[in-house]
């Protein structure tokens, strides 16, 4: 797991929460599917790489983790509650099926953000429906790396107007 400092005071921190596998081998893929693997590596980079500096010029910070472990990222978000001001998740696969996830995220009593890397809107059917989304406040896909960037920046705006779903 990569880690930023931790979340130590509410309204201050966000959790980015992604659990996307760099370590994808495209060789038994489509091409389309290699794609998508190219953009999670480079999106996982992105994100481990620069959302820090992103995150304080908006007067937040972010405490980084990456798991594909469904039990951890729902302990993750149990303990985000009271400490963290927010929750930005890339959820992956488990967009589709972790009602684990959906419950402790229902329960979390901070704003949550959905990212996905892809559009998952152009991808196979079973991909257009999310858990999550139905305890996010909203849901940026298909902007690669660069979709953590503006959850940053809607985080920032919810928190400061008060606003949750």
């Amino acid at each position: 797991a990569l880690s930023g400092g931790g979340c130590t005071k509410p309204g201050e921190t966000v959790l980015v929460n992604t659990m996307t596998s760099i370590a994808v081998d495209p060789a038994p893929f489509t091409d389309r599917a290699a794609y998508f693997a190219e953009i999670v590596r480079a999106g996982v980079q992105s994100v481990a790489g620069g959302q820090h500096e992103a995150a304080a010029a908006l007067g937040l910070g972010v405490d980084f983790r990456q798991s594909n472990n469904e039990g951890e990222i729902v302990d993750w978000i149990q303990s985000a509650a009271g400490t963290c001001a927010g929750i930005i998740i890339n959820p992956a696969a488990y967009t589709h099926t972790s009602i684990a996830i959906l419950d402790a995220l229902n329960l979390s009593d901070v704003p949550v953000i959905e990212v996905h890397l892809s559009n998952i809107f152009q991808r196979e059917p079973f991909r257009q429906e999310s858990f999550v989304s139905r305890a996010a406040e909203g849901v940026i896909c298909g902007f690669g790396g660069h979709g953590y960037q503006l959850a940053l920046e809607a985080m920032a705006q919810l928190l400061s107007a008060g606003e949750t779903a």
